[in-house]
């Protein structure tokens, strides 16, 4: 493998990227550090595991493991603002950081919906200001009813769920940062809903058995409760689901389903060619309740193509390996018979592709598969010694790619970008 001299690295790094800062994980020995696009190590190293938050492209992740408890740091535009924290993960909104803990239960009885954990939240600002003495079951940090109205609010609305699943709701003032008033607390909440004149509704249960509902709307830059009253008690209700009559005669009104057609045509083998209808893919190894593994892994199976009217195809001849597509009877080649062997990418952030092996390099191609959105695809020339995984495309700039590289084994090595190039230095 490849590996440069760090002062090298990150020199040629800044010399293609000058327009607009953002940060690169760089290994150095066993440890992750970050550097910007100037040269500058902002970050030294000094993680077992350094990641990019999944929704945000300017928060970085960092964790040490000190016996078998993983510590977070969080780093927001090169600058640490939560460090040797005992949660997770981190979920990111304008406003706010919410931290996510998973606690292991092995004689777990009391929370029904999980096996041997359970979850605890608490939310934090972009100052480091953790604002729940007491994590809570879950916390609603935002209402997206009033955001489409106007984010642009001095205040806030904010609610959380206790230990005992009792909810509370808090305005909260974004200059001092401070809870300034309680608007419901410890109540046993029922559900919430938006009417039409642009107002959120919670129904509650006090604790003295009376079921109210509460009506909140915006008031130029904060909220005001429009009624707080008392309504019926909510009664069973069972009976036949709308629409659902005739479930038992299925949607042909008792008479059985018509045959799915078959394909119009299936691809015809040329001289010497195989067809199969799988091909190999790369997944990496379970984080169980979301905790990132110190040695990241990957580990290969067989993606089946099980489509009737579409599908993709491996195709083989020669040695070498293709993929073509079949499109209700019309077959189309998405890669020529060229490579000694082609993997199916699927990777978060709705990355899609594929790598592609000649010899003993690697490229890959990569496009963003977001739904109702263009695709655009980006590919690399075969410039990989080790087994490329996308993470990030047109990170900090068009084109830029961030990528993981795993050894032959499938153990996580380092960071590269779509030249080939390794951020790592022993």
């Amino acid at each position: 493998m490849r590996k440069f001299l760090f002062w090298i690295l990150v020199w040629s790094f800044a010399v293609q990227i000058r327009a607009q800062k953002f940060y690169i994980p760089y290994r150095t020995g066993e440890l992750f550090g970050l550097v910007d696009n100037s040269g500058k190590t902002v970050v030294e190293p000094q993680f077992d595991v350094l990641e990019l938050n999944y929704g945000d492209d300017d928060f970085w992740q960092g964790y040490k493991y000190k016996n078998a408890n993983a510590f977070s740091t969080l780093i927001y535009k090169g600058k640490i603002i939560l460090e040797n924290q005992e949660y997770s993960d981190y979920h990111i909104n304008k406003d706010f950081i919410k931290a996510g803990k998973y606690v292991l239960t092995p004689n777990n009885t009391k929370y029904e919906w999980e096996d041997d954990f359970y979850t605890r939240y608490n939310l934090f600002t972009y100052s480091g200001k953790k604002l729940f003495t007491e994590d809570q079951i879950d916390i609603l940090e935002s209402f997206h009813e009033f955001e489409k109205i106007s984010a642009e609010t001095d205040d806030l609305l904010i609610g959380s769920f206790d230990e005992n699943e009792l909810f509370t709701l808090q305005l909260y003032n974004k200059k001092s940062q401070k809870f300034i008033r309680t608007i419901l607390s410890k109540v046993k909440f029922e559900e919430k809903f938006s009417a039409a004149d642009l107002t959120v509704s919670i129904i509650y249960n006090t604790s003295d058995g009376k079921r109210k509902q509460i009506d909140i709307q915006q008031d130029k830059k904060t909220f005001k409760v429009n009624s707080d009253k008392e309504i019926e008690p909510l009664q069973d209700e069972y009976g036949k689901l709308l629409g659902m009559e005739n479930q038992d005669r299925g949607i042909w009104g008792g008479e059985a389903a018509p045959p799915r057609p078959g394909p119009k045509e299936e691809y015809s083998p040329q001289e010497g060619e195989t067809v199969k209808k799988s091909i190999r893919e790369a997944k990496y190894k379970g984080r169980k309740y979301f905790l990132p593994k110190k040695n990241s892994e990957l580990y290969f199976t067989e993606k089946r193509f099980d489509g009737r009217d579409y599908y993709h195809f491996s195709v083989f001849k020669d040695g070498k390996q293709g993929l073509k597509l079949y499109n209700r009877g019309e077959i189309s080649e998405v890669l020529p018979t060229i490579y000694d062997e082609i993997f199916w990418g699927d990777w978060d952030n709705w990355l899609q592709g594929s790598v592609l092996k000649t010899g003993d390099k690697y490229a890959l191609i990569v496009r963003n598969a977001r739904p109702g959105g263009q695709i655009p695809e980006i590919r690399t020339e075969a410039v990989f010694d080790l087994f490329p995984m996308a993470v990030r495309m047109n990170y900090g700039q068009e084109g830029f790619v961030l990528i993981k590289l795993f050894d032959e084994n499938g153990n996580f090595v380092c960071y590269a970008d779509q030249s080939g190039k390794e951020y790592y230095s022993e």
